[in-house]
């Protein structure tokens, strides 16, 4: 433990003796079939706190209980509507947050902290710039109205920015130091990871490609909305689903809405690779079929990229399937 922390073995010890008192740490019996003095072993304890993460998006709001090793202990899931008001939305916060409690057994008081992704144009103070997702968190002090109603430390993020992070924390990202994330749900977004860091950029709009018109990501899912595969009468929600599916079935017609749909990703994707020369880009999709949009949204960017005139190498590419979208 000394040698990894790069601390003499009586500061390690004052550190580890300062860990216990404080809860995070505790002694375990030493190792059987020990010779000699055994050595001394200790555990973190994750369950020493408790921590909520919030997913506020347009339709939905998603509340997630963990331990301090990230272990899920429960979670809730409360609908909402794009054009919800504030108070409406706030209600539906509030609900998942205390029912996602109850499930795991625990008060608010028992919570050391609250992360929140919502969709929109965050500064680093937790006031959300723009919403195209969410027609009330214009010009909101969303850190504000949120750490009133929670007692603990609240931080807030872009929600695809938290994805790119948890995809080299914990997925197919893990150990990139260069990533581009990009989020394929009923809107679209990015997230950047440079040399292992967040990259929110000086005015906190780094990878908000979506904003430029010329790529047209805000009418890319009418592509998959509406397929000519898809039922009439199908909600909107579904939609996409639909056709995805279909198109992972070999549907001709499913095929073409996917092929429009991903030339029109792969204008802003192809900036997004050339401008940061990515170790991997992570496609976070809600779709049984990832592999068939990933592939074809990996030869769209290459036809348009400088990858097949010259000798770098070609980025990874991975996808991360989402239980639900936001």
């Amino acid at each position: 433990m000394a040698d990894r922390a790069g601390l003499s073995r009586p500061s390690t010890k004052e550190v580890v003796d300062e860990l216990t008192e404080l809860g995070w740490v505790e002694e375990v019996s030493p190792a059987p079939g020990t010779m000699g003095r055994p050595a001394r072993r200790y555990r973190f304890r994750a369950d020493a706190g408790h921590l909520v993460g919030v997913d506020i998006g347009a339709h939905n709001v998603r509340a997630a209980l963990a331990d301090l090793d990230g272990n899920v202990l429960a979670e809730t899931r409360r609908s909402a509507r794009p054009d919800a008001p504030l108070d409406e939305r706030s209600t539906a916060i509030e609900r998942a947050v205390a029912s996602c409690l109850d499930l795991g057994g625990m008060t608010m008081a028992d919570l050391w902290m609250v992360a929140v992704g919502t969709t929109g144009l965050l500064t680093s103070e937790g006031r959300v710039m723009l919403s195209a997702g969410i027609t009330a968190w214009k010009d909101l002090d969303l850190a504000g109205l949120l750490g009133e109603m929670f007692p603990c430390r609240v931080l807030i993020e872009n929600d695809s920015r938290l994805a790119a992070l948890a995809e080299t924390r914990r997925g197919v990202a893990r150990g990139a130091r260069d990533v581009v994330f990009l989020h394929v749900g009923r809107r679209r977004g990015t997230g950047l990871i440079i040399d292992g860091k967040l990259h929110r950029g000086f005015g906190a709009a780094a990878g908000e490609i979506v904003m430029l018109p010329e790529t047209r990501w805000t009418t890319a899912p009418e592509d998959l909305n509406n397929a000519a595969v898809v039922p009439e009468g199908t909600p909107v929600e579904d939609a996409a689903g639909y056709t995805l599916a279909a198109a992972g079935n070999g549907d001709p017609a499913a095929l073409e809405a996917v092929d429009r749909h991903v030339e029109k990703l792969a204008i802003g994707t192809a900036a997004a690779v050339l401008m940061l020369d990515p170790e991997i880009v992570v496609l976070g999709v809600v779709s049984p079929v990832r592999p068939t949009c990933c592939c074809r949204l990996c030869a769209a960017v290459w036809r348009r990229s400088a990858y097949g005139c010259r000798d770098y190498a070609d980025p990874i590419w991975g996808t991360s399937a989402w239980r639900s979208a936001p």
